[in-house]
């Protein structure tokens, strides 16, 4: 198998150690046949290529026809961000000639943060398959299959597997949860939608991702009132007759 040139670039400074803890493993997993290059050094191997990291950013399709027509490299950008107190990282990967996407949050347990590498080292593995030597279609940890399959399924409107995913799942991570009462809404579900959210609620109180799923579980439909039951409504009692006390003789 020829070597296989991984290019990862970083956006923000802040990722440069996620970067290079990244570029570890794949090193570890893909032995003498893989070649990892990240940051700067990585930037500068793409600008001899014709490409600056800008305009994978500006023009996805660009690094889709640079892998396609280098069929040994693969370029993976890593944008890292906090919200709320959690790691957010996006990851896109370019190679043989297509984009993918994976979406790694890391949040805290315990107070403790928690490592965002993990997550994003099983995402980076599902997208670059059966490329990487040693590493492609590895069994999944435990809580992290769904971490490239659940974008996967919501783009495909494919509803039923992506509850079927998310069954084996005991502890839902914030994704899972918001993923599982998206599934539900889709489908016209609202009990378990709502079942759902309530779980959520209880696991994850103050998750950026709950006032999302929040906003997928529409309020239930106002029930009108029985006929007579309304303060303005017309009431069935019998007029009273007219004793002819008020009348001009």
């Amino acid at each position: 198998m020829p070597l296989l040139l991984i290019l990862i670039l970083v956006g923000d400074p802040k990722g440069e150690a996620l970067g290079k803890g990244l570029a570890d493993e794949l090193l570890r997993i893909g032995g003498e046949r893989v070649q990892v290059v990240v940051g700067a050094e990585a930037a500068k191997q793409l600008d001899a290529k014709g490409l600056k990291p800008a305009d994978l950013r500006a023009a996805g399709n660009l690094g889709g026809h640079l892998t396609a027509s280098e069929k040994n490299l693969a370029v993976l950008t890593l944008d890292r961000r906090e919200v709320s107190g959690d790691i957010v990282v996006e990851c896109r990967l370019w190679i043989d000639g297509r984009a993918d996407q994976h979406v790694a949050i890391a949040g805290a347990i315990n107070g403790k943060p928690v490592d965002a590498l993990p997550g994003v080292l099983s995402g980076v593995l599902r997208l670059l398959g059966g490329r990487l030597p040693g590493g492609g279609g590895g069994a999944a940890v435990a809580g992290e299959i769904d971490d490239a399959r659940l974008a996967v399924f919501a783009e495909r409107s494919q509803w039923t597997e992506l509850l079927g995913l998310l069954a084996g799942v005991k502890e839902r991570s914030p994704r899972q949860c918001y993923y599982q009462v998206l599934a539900y809404a889709k489908l016209g579900q609202r009990d378990p939608a709502v079942a759902s959210l309530n779980v959520m609620r209880a696991a994850h109180p103050k998750h950026f991702l709950l006032a999302a799923a929040e906003e997928l579980v529409a309020p239930a439909p106002a029930k009108p009132d029985p006929p007579g039951a309304g303060g303005d409504t017309l009431r069935d009692t019998p007029a009273v007759k007219d004793d002819g006390g008020n009348t001009l003789k």
